[in-house]
């Protein structure tokens, strides 16, 4: 991909969410979850834990009951694409896809302040091929949070934050 290309709205949250689930398993402490898909075809009913599904454009998904704001809030204006929370063992998975109409570095300065507020320590932010990145660190150093932000098409940013954190964390 050149670095001039413009990413659209599904490219970029396709390629957010490749990046987040290797970064969420990179992350994870423990086994990996035994749910997550596999390459052969199965019968077997998803798991309740399964990502929610994608809202349409014009109808923005809306936060799961029990999805810990505190932890991670949602900008003013930002909608909401798509969202998951779930819980195995000790340790809860979170993320979401979202836009939002404030530039990407006006995005990264918002959670930047509202996360190493709660404790997360985050080294300067990357920017490879137009996507911003920083990963936020608890220091007891098996809570982590992920942040990728990019030029949406349009106008505005996309955002995908994914976090992997103790299930007492989740409030």
């Amino acid at each position: 991909m050149s670095q001039h290309a413009t990413l659209s709205g599904r490219g970029l949250a396709a390629l957010a969410l490749l990046t987040l689930g290797a970064g969420l398993t990179a992350c994870s402490p423990g086994p990996q979850d035994s749910s997550a898909p596999s390459t052969a075809p199965s019968s077997a009913s998803p798991p309740s834990s399964a990502p929610a599904p994608t809202a349409s454009p014009t109808q923005p998904a809306a936060l799961p009951s029990g999805f810990p704001t505190a932890l991670l809030p949602t900008m003013p204006g930002m909608a909401l694409v798509t969202r998951s929370l779930a819980t195995q063992g000790d340790f809860s998975t979170i993320a979401f896809n979202a836009t939002v109409t404030a530039k990407p570095a006006d995005v990264e300065a918002f959670y930047a302040q509202r996360f190493t507020a709660q404790g997360f320590a985050a080294p300067a932010a990357t920017t490879v091929d137009g996507v911003l990145t920083r990963m936020f660190v608890r220091s007891n150093g098996d809570e982590t949070i992920s942040l990728s932000v990019a030029d949406a098409a349009g106008g505005g940013s996309a955002v995908t934050i994914g976090a992997t954190v103790r299930a007492g964390s989740v409030k």
